[in-house]
């Protein structure tokens, strides 16, 4: 790694011997190799070459910290410096995912390795966990995630225990949270009550839920994704007549969905259901939703005869993200 650094190799070659590097060890001597890409210059690199070294780096530290590892070793102070500092040049959606995965790989271990949420702090010192993204929110996100985790192995006995009126009141009160975090996993969670007690009518909750989106974006598609729509869960009883347009009617009023982790979004189910439909895709063209109409209309290769019109009107439109990947998709 380092003779490669010497050599001033281009980004190409940096990325491969990085992630070669992480899976050769000895584990803490990897580590203090990938903190010393982080901490270099890099100065002959181009800024998004430079970025994606960088993040390669920055990601196969995060790995070696929660992944396997020899027993009773940490990171030194070193590496997390320099692994607190690259957290801190990240956009949020993304600093967000690796906190996240840092602080439940430390629960999980029953709090035994505070080399992960050490620069977890060392970034909230920097400023830049604040808002939606404060420690304590995320805590508490991190709580309710680990409820919905346990109530996926819960038997029936202790299902038996539990009562839909009183065990979901407090997950609809922690929808009013400030942060879309826990939001989003108070979504999920009662999406997974619904599918056990299935105390409300499923139109009722989709249409409450739809009408929370569009104040809240972020919690209809974790409340679908509790519920496991698509998996034999209540939501699937719902007829075409009635998703079809509520999907459309919410995706248009709706604003842009934060990014939660393990929390499926409402674009991503659309992008799904309407692979087959060229109207639909009409339609999220007419709200401003490009990305969701290239993602639905790329979805499902058995679709092209179906699509064949509006994908040859995505490949002529005068917006040039939308025609040069529709084009691409055409000519793949």
């Amino acid at each position: 790694m380092i003779e490669l650094l010497e050599q001033r190799a281009d980004g190409g070659s940096l990325c491969r011997a990085i992630w070669a590097r992480q899976k050769a060890g000895p584990w803490a001597e990897a580590l203090a190799d990938l903190a010393g890409v982080l901490e270099a210059e890099l100065e002959w690199l181009g800024d998004e070459e430079r970025g994606r070294v960088r993040y390669a780096a920055g990601t196969s530290i995060q790995e070696l910290l929660t992944g396997w590892r020899p027993e009773k070793l940490r990171a030194g102070k070193g590496v997390l410096e320099a692994f607190a500092k690259w957290m801190g040049t990240l956009e949020e959606w993304n600093l967000l995912d690796v906190c996240w995965e840092l602080l439940v790989f430390e629960r999980k271990h029953d709090r035994s390795f505070d080399d992960c949420s050490i620069p977890v702090y060392m970034v909230r010192r920097m400023g830049r966990l604040h808002g939606d993204l404060e420690l304590e929110r995320l805590e508490l996100a991190l709580s309710l995630a680990a409820e919905f985790e346990n109530m996926s192995r819960w038997p029936d006995a202790r299902w038996a225990l539990a009562d839909w009126d009183r065990d979901s009141a407090l997950y609809f009160q922690a929808l009013e949270n400030d942060s879309y975090v826990v939001r989003g996993w108070a979504a999920k969670a009662i999406g997974r009550m619904f599918t056990v007690f299935r105390k409300r009518d499923s139109r009722e909750l989709m249409e409450w839920f739809g009408d929370l989106e569009v104040k809240s974006p972020g919690v209809a598609g974790a409340f679908m994704c509790g519920a496991e729509w698509r998996y034999g869960g209540p939501l699937d009883a719902l007829d075409r007549g009635f998703v079809r347009p509520w999907f459309l009617d919410v995706l248009r009023r709706s604003g842009k969905e934060p990014n939660v982790p393990h929390v499926q979004s409402l674009e991503f189910y659309a992008h799904e259901y309407f692979s087959h439909d060229a109207d639909a895709i009409r339609e999220m063209l007419k709200m401003g939703r490009n990305e969701l109409a290239v993602m639905t209309a790329t979805e499902d290769d058995a679709a092209m005869g179906t699509l064949r019109e509006v994908l040859a009107e995505m490949a002529a439109s005068d917006n040039p993200m939308l025609a040069q990947r529709i084009q691409r998709h055409l000519s793949r």
